[in-house]
């Protein structure tokens, strides 16, 4: 589907350019599935439903105007070409950085999507305070991630990023440790997310005591894991 076309007379819903909105337009309901390019979000436009790009594997770029407040859940989920999420400098609710899209909630920064269509490495850096769950969520092609940040790490933030190596703490005094690129907290109690392109057996270090929530989660190509004898508590 490339186009969603409301006839004038609606009194609820309205389109423009082949784009679903709400009547006055302040809320953008649908992106079309076939519709491709660059996408600017018009300005009067102050809420994203949930899903509302989600599927749109055609879209590379995406720039929010300085009107939009919220975003609902899933935004861009399964858009796998997506390469860049832009927002206008004026915009007081998000920002982006490298086109990368983060949320304000007026003291800290939220990592709230990573462009699916995105690869190679990427780092996280002190700027971010909480990782979105589900923020890299189908990220396939990306292959490493450097950890810069104290950031709280949600849920199932790395899901779907089957192609993912190798996790790396960068050097200074973070929450967070790396090694044989499986990332930890820093003091080795915790064992928060083993990289799912990572096959073979893994050894879990005797230090752990706790297997995090989603730790193994789409690790296909592992194919056992040895638990030390202090391991109190698995999530995964």
């Amino acid at each position: 589907m490339k186009s969603i076309d409301v006839d004038p007379s609606n009194s609820n819903y309205a389109s423009d350019d082949g784009v679903l909105y709400d009547k006055d337009k302040q809320t953008l309901i649908r992106f079309p599935g076939g519709k491709g390019g660059n996408f600017t979000i018009p300005d009067g436009v102050r809420t994203l439903e949930d899903d509302a790009f989600y599927g749109c594997t055609y879209l590379e770029n995406v720039f929010l105007s300085h009107t939009v407040q919220s975003v609902g859940s899933y935004p861009f989920g399964g858009c796998t070409n997506l390469q860049s999420i832009n927002v206008g400098g004026a915009n007081e609710n998000f920002k982006s950085l490298d086109g990368v899209l983060l949320r304000s909630d007026g003291y800290r920064l939220e990592l709230l999507k990573f462009p699916n269509g995105r690869g190679g490495d990427f780092v996280i850096t002190d700027v971010v305070g909480k990782i979105n769950e589900f923020a890299f969520d189908g990220c396939t092609n990306l292959e490493s991630l450097t950890i810069a940040t104290d950031a709280v790490i949600t849920g199932h933030a790395f899901a779907g990023c089957k192609n993912l190596k190798t996790f790396h703490v960068s050097d200074g005094d973070w929450s967070y440790k790396a090694v044989d690129g499986v990332l930890f907290d820093s003091q080795l109690f915790t064992l928060i997310r083993f990289p799912p392109k990572r096959g073979g057996e893994y050894i879990v270090p005797k230090e752990v005591r706790l297997i995090g929530e989603s730790a193994f989660e789409g690790s296909e190509n592992l194919e056992y894991v040895i638990v030390p004898p202090d391991v109190s508590t698995i999530k995964a």
